[in-house]
């Protein structure tokens, strides 16, 4: 396969995933912060929602209309929806002959609702119905891919973009979950409803609330969310799983090549190996530098992979 379409799948899968996370955390985090224990200040919620995007505070006129603006329409933000599903169409467009016409097709649709979208509307009273119904084309999009593509290379390609993206969106959501918590510390009461309702926005910004709370049988809490998104190895949307399948995917598409210690499948086996045989109580020893860490190791190993088997 030509590295230039290689690359295009990579990121086509990339760009998709992380327009999934950026509408289900809006979605999720805009309208838990309606149900709070106590009462939260909007800015904060707000500003929670610009460090998931990796914007910070970097926005002129700070208000609920902009902020809603940037994470969804803004196209001078390289990390917001209409961007994202910008690249992966153009991305999808340059493997046309590699892709199937169903997948085409629903990533088209979905391009053209964002496009045509009621701005407006999205702005002030319009919040769930575009969230969700970009969730919802999501969802058929990643179906396309799994029901109508050949499982070859170029399919393991669009799913090391999703693993690897999904990876570092959940790292993401737990940082900045984390420092909201932080932010919002105040007598011992408090803190119990506060990190009760953030855990929840998080498991639920992350499709894993429910679940959790089967795997264990009780109400969530610290211990439990983050050893359930980091590292059950059962669950899809842990960072654990989604590195499994990162080196089971780079072992498809390097089954001709020798394993090296220089080599990107050697370098995601010795990461996945690595947290595989860490447990939580160590990870939260020290939970940011944990964070910092894996995320690097994963834009690392994003990196090696274009290096090494599509470079431009």
């Amino acid at each position: 396969m030509l590295s230039r379409i290689a690359n295009n799948l990579f990121w086509m899968g990339r760009y998709l995933e992380r327009i999934e996370h950026t509408a289900r955390y809006t979605k999720v985090n805009y309208f838990s912060a309606m149900d709070a224990p106590i009462v939260l200040q909007k800015d904060l919620m707000l500003h929670s929602l610009l460090k998931m995007n990796g914007k910070g505070l970097a926005i002129n006129e700070f208000n609920e209309q902009n902020v809603l603006q940037c994470l969804s329409f803004d196209k001078e933000n390289p990390s917001s929806i209409i961007s994202n599903i910008i690249f992966a169409r153009e991305n999808a467009r340059g493997a046309r002959d590699i892709i199937s016409t169903e997948l085409w097709e629903s990533i088209n649709k979905y391009y053209h609702f964002v496009l045509n979208y009621d701005q407006e509307s999205y702005r002030t009273t319009a919040l769930y119905d575009f969230t969700q119904n970009s969730i919802e084309q999501l969802t058929i999009i990643k179906g396309q891919m799994d029901g109508t593509l050949v499982h070859n290379d170029a399919w393991s390609i669009i799913k090391l973009g999703i693993y690897l993206e999904r990876a570092a969106q959940i790292l993401r959501a737990i940082h900045t979950k984390w420092e909201d918590i932080e932010s919002l510390k105040g007598n011992e009461k408090e803190n119990i409803s506060i990190l009760s309702h953030q855990l929840a926005a998080l498991m639920r910004g992350l499709e894993s609330f429910d679940m959790s709370r089967k795997h264990y049988r009780r109400p969530p809490n610290l211990h439990d969310s983050l050893e359930f998104i980091l590292l059950n190895d059962r669950f899809p949307r842990s960072v654990l799983s989604c590195l499994r399948k990162v080196t089971q995917q780079i072992h498809v598409i390097s089954a001709a090549k020798s394993l090296t210690k220089d080599s990107v499948e050697f370098l995601a086996n010795k990461i996945y190996a690595r947290l595989k045989h860490l447990t939580i109580e160590e990870i939260t020893e020290d939970l940011p530098t944990f964070i910092n860490k894996t995320q690097y190791d994963i834009y690392l190993i994003g990196a090696k992979l274009e290096e090494e088997y599509f470079p431009l």
